[in-house]
């Protein structure tokens, strides 16, 4: 049994740039030890400078610029919505390590917000703010990325209602 100790504390170099390529275990383990008790992500400063921020102030003043029809979510909501579209979108080769904090995460979320159309808008808000803020391009994702994003549930959505149909008629 191998046993790692990582620090949850963030040591901030303000000429560090977090990216795809720059993101390493040692920052996923930080980020999810900052999980509260409810299964949530709270914005702190040191949360914003993940999305290369100076302040918390900072990243909720250019997200609430495109969450405005949000306002009845709560900034837990937003925050924790956030942080695991930044695991899917960013941290995608370190799954293995944040999946299952995730689902309860995600769990603890459609539970609270109980309205699948306004979950599903707060994700697509956030997805699209980091994959702008980050320059990604959605073809550079995997397949299997992609269909746990926001994005890739409405196309397969579509793919499951045709085979669901195809099956019910075959029944036929």
């Amino acid at each position: 049994m191998e046993i790692q100790f990582v620090s949850t504390h963030f040591s901030w170099e303000e000429s560090f740039i977090f990216k795809q390529e720059t993101i390493d275990i040692e920052h996923i383990c930080i980020l999810l030890s900052w999980r509260d008790t409810r299964d949530y992500f709270e914005y702190s400063d040191d949360l914003a400078h993940f999305f290369n921020y100076k302040s918390q102030e900072e990243l909720k003043n250019d997200l609430v610029k495109l969450t405005t029809e949000l306002q009845s979510l709560s900034e837990s909501s937003i925050s924790t919505a956030l942080m695991i579209t930044y695991l899917k979108v960013l941290c995608w080769k370190y799954r293995i390590e944040w999946k299952l904090i995730v689902a309860n995460s995600e769990e603890r979320l459609t539970f609270e917000i109980d309205n699948i159309e306004l979950e599903d808008k707060l994700y697509e808000i956030c997805e699209n703010f980091i994959i702008d803020r980050f320059n990604i391009k959605i073809k550079e994702l995997e397949e299997e990325q992609k269909i746990v994003l926001v994005s890739g549930k409405f196309a397969n959505s579509s793919f499951i209602h045709i085979c669901i149909s195809i099956t019910y008629i075959n029944m036929l």
